[in-house]
């Protein structure tokens, strides 16, 4: 009878204890989920310094190797065009003749050697360009004539010497050019030994070339090209008046 007495009177506070609402948990502690348990805490991030880092801290490393199918690699600024500095160096074979007339006879002089041609300039417009230049055409050891009879030939070079400026135009597609320059020149005559022997007064001379190149680099060419050449000047003391003619076949190596 005790027993009974003493569970009925404990009953009342166990069902008060089971339909009492449940406490707040502690500041710092996260709720108690739907089924009473904690949930996990959030992984920490790895200790600075710590190695090797725990697996899936860090994303994964890029993946190197050949580039996609069809990728195509981006050109670079001015690659083979005709853009910002000049630099021309021509060097070939010519063939120089020089003819005069004084007091009713005929005097020529003729002959093969090599033609230097240097511009250096820049371009203004794309493809157009403006240059200084200088050039020589050479005539090596020439055969000399006197109203068509031969008079043999000399040791020494007959040279057309001349500075001046000119321009140039490209046609991108084909990389073929023209040009032309305007020399003020004269002629100089050398013996066997290179000493300078005689000269002429200043006159003008025109040149006019036609050419291909093909590109070797971003910016390097190299070519050929036709030369034509000619001009009159005057001998010391203002006469005679000679003619002068070239024709030459220059190789080029161009910067632009």
């Amino acid at each position: 009878m005790l027993t009974l007495v003493g569970a009925l009177s404990l009953a009342p506070g166990v069902a008060a204890a089971q339909d009492a609402p449940e406490s707040p948990p502690p500041p710092g502690e996260p709720p108690p989920d739907s089924q009473g348990a904690a949930p996990a805490a959030a992984a920490s991030p790895p200790p600075v310094g710590a190695y090797p880092p725990p697996v899936g801290a860090y994303p994964p490393p890029p993946v190197y190797g050949y580039p996609p199918p069809g990728y195509v690699p981006p050109i670079p600024a001015g690659y083979h065009e005709h853009d910002g500095t000049y630099v021309r160096l021509q060097l070939g074979l010519g063939y120089l003749r020089l003819t005069t007339s004084t007091g009713g006879d005929d005097f020529e002089t003729k002959g093969a050697g090599a033609n230097l041609d240097i511009a250096v300039g820049g371009a203004v417009a794309p493809n157009f360009i403006l240059y200084g230049a200088f050039l020589v055409a050479d005539a090596s050891s020439p055969s000399a004539s006197l109203n068509g009879m031969s008079l043999g030939s000399s040791s020494g070079s007959l040279d057309v010497v001349g500075f001046g400026a000119g321009a140039a135009y490209y046609f991108p597609d084909a990389n073929v050019f023209v040009l032309g320059t305007i020399y003020a020149a004269r002629i100089e005559g050398s013996d066997s030994n290179g000493n300078t022997v005689q000269t002429s007064n200043l006159g003008w001379v025109l040149e006019g070339q036609l050419g291909k190149e093909w590109w070797v680099s971003t910016d390097w060419g190299l070519g050929v090209a036709g030369q034509v050449v000619g001009g009159r000047m005057d001998d010391k003391g203002g006469s005679p008046t000679w003619t002068a003619l070239s024709f030459g076949l220059l190789f080029s190596a161009t910067y632009n």
